[in-house]
């Protein structure tokens, strides 16, 4: 004797809407781990931009305090971090097209101006 007889039964209606439910619950709950992945994702680009901004940010504040010293060759290695950190911002652009940010919010990121004077 098997568990469903054959179709068009009371048990085999039974047996399809349980793996409907268990289908409907696998598939929902696979979609639910997409959807935080892919938030996690975007926080990640998110994150990834503020970290070499905040990086350019840093070796320019350095290269104009060795400026300020006459120390040359600090000032040099000092703006080629933060060039480099810009170079590294225009990849993050082209690869994160997804993040969908406004040019108010690369530069920001870019600290072209000031993030306070943003509405």
């Amino acid at each position: 004797m098997t568990l469903v007889e054959k179709p068009g039964t009371e048990l085999y209606a039974i047996y399809a809407d349980d793996v409907k439910a268990v289908h409907w619950f696998r598939t929902s709950g696979i979609l639910t781990r997409w959807k935080e992945e892919r938030k996690l994702l975007h926080w990640e680009m998110w994150r990834t931009i503020m970290f070499f901004a905040h990086w350019r940010r840093h070796w320019v504040t350095t290269a104009d305090g060795h400026r300020k010293t006459r120390d040359r060759g600090r000032e040099a290695y000092a703006r080629k971090q933060a060039d480099r950190c810009v170079v590294l911002l225009g990849e993050c652009r082209v690869q994160y097209e997804c993040l969908k940010l406004d040019d108010t919010a690369w530069a920001g990121a870019l600290g072209l101006i000031n993030p306070n004077d943003v509405d």
